[in-house]
């Protein structure tokens, strides 16, 4: 849901970040196989299309501490969309990851 809201409102270059080091392995690679990741790998690549450009990166999970935290919140919150901006209670972990 992330990738295609984002693809309304932009279609630059995007850099997408994660902790999953076989997603992105298999981002990064031309040739779909059949792994694990399969649908999660097509659904990320088919979305990414109108994308400038792609790239993907593996990071360990407190390379992007704000990333996990959104997506807790979401796990116990209603669908939402936010856009430009972080929940008040994550603003100081926002500044904190902008400031390394």
């Amino acid at each position: 849901m992330g990738l295609v809201s984002l693809s309304r409102l932009y279609q630059g270059p995007l850099i997408i970040e994660t902790d999953n080091k076989m997603v992105a392995n298999e981002l990064g690679q031309a040739r779909s196989n059949r792994s694990r990741c399969f649908w999660v790998v097509c659904e990320i690549k088919n979305t990414s299309r109108v994308f400038s450009s792609v790239r993907a990166k593996a990071i360990i999970r407190e390379q992007n501490c704000l990333a996990h935290e959104l997506a807790a919140k979401a796990r116990w919150h209603e669908d939402s969309l936010i856009i430009a901006d972080v929940p008040e209670e994550l603003r100081s972990l926002m500044l904190s990851e902008c400031t390394k």
